[in-house]
């Protein structure tokens, strides 16, 4: 599973703190972000069962989600830890060339017993592609992704960089 995110933190790396701001951002009415996040904390939990990287673009970094800076502190904080228990979690610069990715996040699943999709989210839903050429497509972005993004240790080093600044 292989997951990019341009402007926020996918959802598997988010903090609840986090979570919870942007369901508020997105309109998410008070009365269903409890069990929205109480939802995604549980998948969160099961990401150690599959191979899991994700690309970050810094710009996802910077954003001030929560309105506090203590919302993305802790965000930062919880990226740089998952990094430093293996997960493969790296940095996409800002100083890289422009890519296709930018234009949409998506997450790219491999399967053991079908054919690879691609999930990609959109403003109000989301969509699942099976179609060969589009995932040829998004799999080749997610080679050049490999490439432009930094490796885990200057990923770190880099979350720390920003975070001091907060």
């Amino acid at each position: 599973m292989t997951d990019f995110a341009t402007m926020l933190v996918p959802g598997l790396l988010q903090t609840m703190e986090y979570a919870e701001a942007i369901m508020r951002i997105g309109g998410v009415p008070d009365p269903e972000i409890g069990d929205r996040v109480v939802a995604r904390k549980r998948r969160q939990e099961r990401l150690q069962e599959v191979d899991y990287a994700a690309f970050i673009h810094e710009a996802a970094l910077r954003n001030v989600v929560g309105g506090e800076n203590r919302v993305m502190r802790g965000q930062h904080r919880h990226l740089v830890d998952m990094i430093r228990e293996g997960y493969q979690i790296r940095v996409v610069p800002t100083e890289a060339r422009a890519h296709p990715g930018l234009s949409v996040p998506f997450m790219l699943l491999r399967f053991t017993d079908r054919t690879p999709t691609v999930h990609v989210e959109l403003a109000m839903s989301d969509a699942f592609l099976a179609d060969v050429t589009e995932v040829s497509y998004y799999s080749a972005m997610v080679e050049r992704l490999s490439v432009l993004a930094l490796d885990t240790s200057n990923s770190v080093h880099r979350i720390e960089q920003i975070a001091e600044k907060r």
